[in-house]
């Protein structure tokens, strides 16, 4: 089962997170011999994405993975218009993979909801 993190990110501003990879007992697991992917949708269930996130592994052996977007993807990203409706949320999961003979192995070790926080100053 993949861990849930909720995310925070600034419209308009770069953004950079990095994941750990553990297992149930709180080990890290080494990551090496995988790929990472990563994306947003506006639902969960939404067949269409908002945006890939980079991701990359940062430090297999310690199950880092690091997440970033640029300024730009950021502020492409619509929060809402109205007083009550100042943040938006989308939500994100981060899968790792890699080939095993002629099956690709794809465990998703990270999920959770992405809240944009509009920017003011453009």
């Amino acid at each position: 089962m993949a861990d849930t993190v909720n995310l925070t990110i600034d419209q308009g501003s770069t953004y950079t997170h990095v994941l750990t990879v553990t297992d149930p007992a709180g080990n890290k697991i080494d990551i090496q011999a995988y790929k990472v992917r990563s994306q947003i949708r506006k639902t969960k269930k939404a067949m269409t994405k908002l945006l890939d996130i980079t991701a990359q592994i940062s430090d297999g052996v310690n199950g880092q993975i690091t997440l970033a977007l640029t300024a730009a993807q950021t502020a492409a990203i619509t929060c809402g218009e109205s007083k009550s409706d100042a943040s938006s949320k989308y939500y994100y999961d981060v899968e790792i993979y890699k080939m095993d003979g002629p099956l690709e192995r794809v465990y998703r070790v990270v999920e959770g909801s992405l809240t944009m926080n509009p920017e003011v100053t453009r």
